[in-house]
């Protein structure tokens, strides 16, 4: 694991910079622009909030995912963090790009047209870490309670933990699972856990889209606090006129808000220009147009003739990023924002060192950007088990657990920052009321409320159809067993 920054190294913050050809190949400029920016994400979060090895991280994670890029880049370290690059500037022109790391915040891409040092300038102070606890899971940092399950559970657990950890010496970077954690709970304990080397349950780790469900909850909390209403607009300028001012918190949780989105992670599309294109990604997604019926694309159709809010499914980041924004606004800033997901969830969670990173605007990703060690992603998933319940006490209003876990009026397979029975994803036969936070990269948690289980894979997978299949194989096995 590489050491840590000194402090003078993150107050400056982490410097990240991809560079590629130029005009000269139009034709792939745009996606290595995103490329460069992806590349630059990942490193910095990776390296500097996960503490991951720099070797895995760039070959084995960014390089397959960011095509032509590792021919033309190199990358060096030094005691502020890292920097990519490419050897070939001098003849063919560069464009760069910045991650910038800062303690109790993470990683914040620098957009074109953002200095660095406007970003760095937002005040903040970070919260201080809570005490550590030997207690078993939930409350504490006790080792899992394998002794609970008899000899044919724990058989059970192990055989589905082996198919996810599959990887062999041969297997093609393409088609590599990468799972690098593997978790159950069953009735609120923590009866097993398994990490790849290299690993540890201390590490936080990236979970992108699971981040949808954080944001849900953060809203729930304000609901619970009087200060949302879920049938009302969020406070952001772009949706206040027009038809788009009958956008709701609800339309922006369940998919249905109607704006225009391709929900691409690689390539050049609305979903990667807003990560690593634009210092604002509420902002930007809240500025699409409502999408034309016909599918035409931007402002090519007549108002008549676009979805109206409410009416259509569509999977967006870029929805949950305007309800961070909302939030933001609602709450009064960036640093309040921080202080009350820290507050109201983290802090009665018990978690440790959970950050949703944010973008250059400050405010928090809600979208894709949350870091938790995976224990604590597993305490997200323990309080929707638990109706809203933590501890004995109530978290979150068991009325919203139920909006977040009924299916959507546009889609039986989502409900409110997670999938449900019913997704085209999902096959038919797993267990009717199976609730799933799930982001990129073939990260799971899969709850199975009936059987009070709860299963989690986190990795990096450059197979995704393949990890997705295995982790329903997976489920569907410790169900029965359960």
């Amino acid at each position: 694991m590489p050491t840590r920054p000194s402090a003078r190294a993150l107050r400056a913050g982490c410097l990240l910079a991809a560079a590629c050809v130029r005009p000269a190949f139009a034709g792939i400029q745009d996606d290595i622009s995103v490329g460069i920016g992806l590349a630059a994400d990942e490193l910095c979060t990776r390296l500097l909030v996960s503490g991951d090895s720099r070797a895995r991280v760039e070959w084995r994670y960014v390089a397959p995912q960011v095509s032509t890029l590792p021919l033309i880049w190199r990358v060096t370290t030094d005691g502020s963090g890292a920097s990519v690059g490419t050897s070939l500037d001098a003849l063919l022109g560069t464009e760069a790009r910045q991650a910038l790391f800062r303690p109790g915040l993470g990683c914040t891409v620098v957009p074109p047209g953002t200095a660095a040092a406007d970003v760095l300038a937002q005040p903040f102070t970070p919260r201080a870490p809570r005490p550590l606890s030997a207690a078993p899971w939930p409350l504490g940092e006790g080792a899992a309670e394998t002794s609970r399950l008899d000899a044919a559970r724990l058989a059970a657990v192990q055989q589905q933990g082996d198919k996810l950890f599959a990887d062999g010496l041969l297997t093609a970077w393409t088609k590599r699972q990468n799972t690098y954690a593997y978790l159950v709970v069953q009735d609120g304990h923590l009866v097993y856990e398994r990490y790849a080397d290299g690993y540890t349950a201390d590490q936080p780790q990236h979970a992108w889209s699971m981040t949808k469900t954080l944001t849900t909850l953060v809203a729930g909390l304000l609901a619970r606090d009087g200060r949302l209403r879920p049938d009302a607009g969020p406070p952001v300028p772009q949706l206040a006129d027009g038809a788009k001012a009958g956008i709701t918190w609800r339309h922006l949780l369940q998919m249905r808000s109607g704006l225009e989105w391709t929900e691409n992670f690689g390539g050049f599309g609305p979903n990667s220009i807003m990560l690593w294109l634009q210092p604002d990604h509420g902002a930007y997604a809240a500025s699409q147009p409502l999408a034309c019926r016909d599918g035409s694309a931007g402002a090519v159709c007549a108002d008549a003739d676009r979805f109206k809010p409410g009416e259509r499914f569509l999977y967006s980041s870029g929805s949950t990023n305007v309800a961070a924004l909302g939030i933001k606004r609602l709450l009064g800033g960036h640093q309040a924002f921080y202080d009350y997901y820290q507050g109201r969830l983290f802090e009665p969670l018990g978690m440790r060192g959970g950050i949703v990173m944010p973008d250059a605007s400050g405010t928090p990703s809600g979208g894709t950007r949350g870091v938790l060690r995976p224990r604590d992603w597993l305490k997200l998933g323990q309080l929707i088990l638990d109706n809203g319940r933590w501890q004995g006490r109530a978290l979150v209003d068991p009325g919203w657990i139920a909006f977040m876990t009924a299916p959507s009026p546009a889609y039986a397979g989502y409900g409110a920052g997670v999938w449900l029975h019913g997704s085209l994803e999902m096959p038919a036969d797993m267990p009717r009321d199976i609730v799933v936070l799930w982001g990129v990269k073939g990260n799971y948690v899969m709850l199975v409320p009936s059987k009070r289980l709860a299963v989690m894979r986190m990795g990096y997978s450059q197979d995704e159809a393949a990890t997705a299949q295995r982790m329903f194989d997976a489920v569907r096995a410790l169900a029965a067993a359960f």
